[in-house]
């Protein structure tokens, strides 16, 4: 299964899945997932920055990373990152899968966690008025973008150069968690998805 999440707080997140079931209630989501991870493995995909890089130099700390337009760092996605990873706590928490994978797998019970870029433009037009529902339709665009792509047409249009640090949020989420992750994991990047952008 794949799913997504367009992340936010108690009144202002959204959650789609391939399956076709959307809401705002992550506890729902969270008990789909656990029901799916018995049989499969599920793709989760959450728009917010992920993974943030390390850097040594002041002038640098928060550039853009590689191939990404608008900086994480800049107003609208690094305000995404702490309830993205509010989000993700209720989905592990509820799901429970038996490893935190950032590679794609056939595991069953293991998830698979995907950074979507956050969603300007294209993306976010001609959006409901309500906000949750606007919510879930950005997380149904993730979704869509995910079925079409995912895992064979998957370009992943942010990377870090060779040998820069960095430091994977969802995988320090679920080694805190007591979710099995591999230590590598906590220092390498997560793909990214962007659905706006054709591969």
């Amino acid at each position: 299964m794949l799913a997504a999440i367009d992340a936010g707080g108690r009144n202002s997140v959204g959650w789609a899945t391939s399956a076709g079931e959307a809401g705002s209630q992550l506890d729902e989501l969270g008990i789909l997932i656990r029901d799916r991870l018995k049989s499969c493995r599920v793709v989760l995909a959450i728009e917010a920055p992920l993974w943030i890089p390390l850097r040594a130099q002041h002038s640098r700390m928060t550039q853009a990373r590689c191939g990404e337009g608008l900086s994480w760092a800049s107003r609208i996605p690094s305000g995404a990152i702490a309830p993205a990873l509010a989000n993700l706590s209720v989905i592990l928490r509820t799901a429970t899968p038996s490893r935190l994978l950032f590679e794609e797998t056939e595991e069953a019970g293991s998830i698979v966690v995907v950074e979507a870029y956050h969603l300007t433009g294209a993306a976010r037009t001609e959006q409901a008025q309500d906000d949750r529902v606007r919510h879930i339709q950005v997380a149904e665009n993730v979704v869509k973008a995910l079925v079409e792509r995912w895992p064979d047409r998957f370009v992943c249009p942010i990377t870090r150069p060779s040998g820069e640090r960095v430091l994977n949020l969802a995988a320090a989420v679920g080694s805190a968690l007591g979710i099995p992750v591999a230590p590598s994991d906590l220092m390498r990047e997560t793909k990214v998805i962007d659905p706006c952008r054709l591969d």
